[in-house]
């Protein structure tokens, strides 16, 4: 890159880095929805593997932003982790984002906790099944279907005749 493009493009670079990391530190301070255990969905734009390889192939000109994330990032996982101490019962979607989160802790900061977990966070995603659009919240959602369709024809079997629009014509043969 010619130098005198070189020093506006970190700039605005590390512009933008700084405000994103200081975003995730502002809204994932406390990484759960007020009032329940779920987590924020915000976490997903923090904790990416796109992120991790941007802030990989930075120069060192961006080695505190890439220090401050690293660090959100094993925070993040400490928090989840004192609160769910068991991270093989983690579901698919939680799962995935420990997983980034450490991946992004062990290659930034070096974190040994952090490089441990990564092999319990992927034996966790292959684990798991990945629900089925039939398969919804423990129901059959062809069976619900179903039962909904017999229900109505029932309806207007039992208290009347089905409306207008459903009636044939018998004028029209």
């Amino acid at each position: 890159m010619p130098t005198d493009f070189e020093q506006p493009a970190y700039g605005k670079t590390y512009a933008y880095l700084d405000n994103h990391v200081a975003k995730g530190i502002q809204n994932l301070s406390d990484p759960f929805q007020s009032g329940n255990k779920r987590l924020k969905k915000e976490v997903v734009d923090f904790f990416d593997l796109h992120t991790l390889n941007i802030f990989k192939n930075l120069p060192d000109y961006f080695l505190d932003i890439t220090e401050r994330y690293a660090i959100l990032a094993h925070n993040y996982v400490v928090q989840v982790l004192r609160k769910n101490p068991i991270p093989e019962q983690t579901s698919r979607p939680v799962a995935r984002v420990l997983l980034n989160a450490c991946r992004i802790d062990s290659e930034l900061r070096n974190d040994p906790q952090a490089r441990r977990l990564v092999p319990l966070f992927e034996r966790v995603m292959e684990q798991k099944d990945v629900p089925t659009k039939k398969f919804v919240s423990g129901k059959w959602t062809g069976w619900i279907g179903f039962v909904g369709v017999i229900c109505f024809l029932l309806f207007f079997g039992i208290f009347g005749e089905l409306p207008q629009r459903f009636k044939k014509d018998k004028s029209s043969y």
